[in-house]
């Protein structure tokens, strides 16, 4: 289920299949809310209108829009990950607990026009309302898998010729001294342990040179910094 105007708008001009709208006299009596549900209705998608105290129970957030989608979970493939033309970029994320790191992980990744976000398993929900809201609507441009074993990815990843790299703050190299022109993918780890495992020993090794106090980076904040690397590397260029 996704909330509020905007992430409901989002869900309805992505093409992801949405399956019922449901809205409060607060969204239709508004500008916003009455296109959004011409919108619906273009579609031949299900409205329905509740209470207003219904649609609050209905709700996650303390302060609803009035307006909430029930949308299908979407089954992405790998091949997904691999557009033609176009050198991957793409993001792991392995045991991260935390929904609104993931979020933040999942929309950085888009801002950035990485290629996807692989899931390992032991990483909090895609679905989980929290991680959702903070894609702020990201969680529909790109394609993300959850679920997947370091054993599969590892496969995954070594087939389609892309090289893993990790951050570690004891690495010997830093990320300016990699090559990120080529296909690659950033594995990032848990809050409190970072990236670990036999997918890890498979990492190529990298810092983020932190001059300051600070003994680590946030792990959304990380992948950041590596994704826009790797766009700096690449020119700039999603396509590159």
């Amino acid at each position: 289920m996704v909330e509020g105007l905007r992430f409901v708008e989002e869900a309805l001009s992505s093409g992801w299949p949405v399956e019922l709208v449901a809205f409060a006299e607060k969204a239709s009596g508004s500008p916003r809310g009455k296109s959004l549900l011409q919108t619906a209705a273009a579609a031949s998608l299900p409205t329905v209108e509740v209470d207003g105290k219904l649609l609050a129970e209905l709700a996650d957030t303390k302060t609803p829009q009035g307006v909430v989608a029930v949308v299908r979970q979407k089954q992405t493939s790998f091949s997904e990950f691999l557009t033609p033309g176009k050198v991957p970029l793409l993001l792991l994320a392995d045991g991260v607990q935390d929904p609104g790191n993931l979020g933040a992980i999942i929309r950085t990744a888009d801002a950035a026009g990485a290629g996807g976000v692989l899931l390992l398993k032991g990483t909090v929900d895609l679905y989980n309302p929290k991680t959702l809201r903070s894609t702020m609507g990201s969680v529909f441009h790109i394609p993300v898998i959850q679920g997947m074993e370091p054993e599969a990815a590892a496969e995954l990843l070594a087939g389609a010729g892309i090289q893993l790299f990790a951050g570690q703050p004891r690495a010997v190299k830093t990320l300016y001294e990699v090559n990120m022109k080529e296909p690659c993918a950033f594995l990032l780890g848990s809050e409190g342990k970072g990236p670990g495992g036999r997918i890890a020993a498979l990492a190529e090794n990298v810092n983020i040179p932190m001059p300051g106090r600070a003994e680590s980076l946030n792990v959304a904040a990380a992948g950041a910094v590596l994704l826009y690397e790797a766009l700096r590397q690449r020119g700039l260029r999603g396509d590159y």
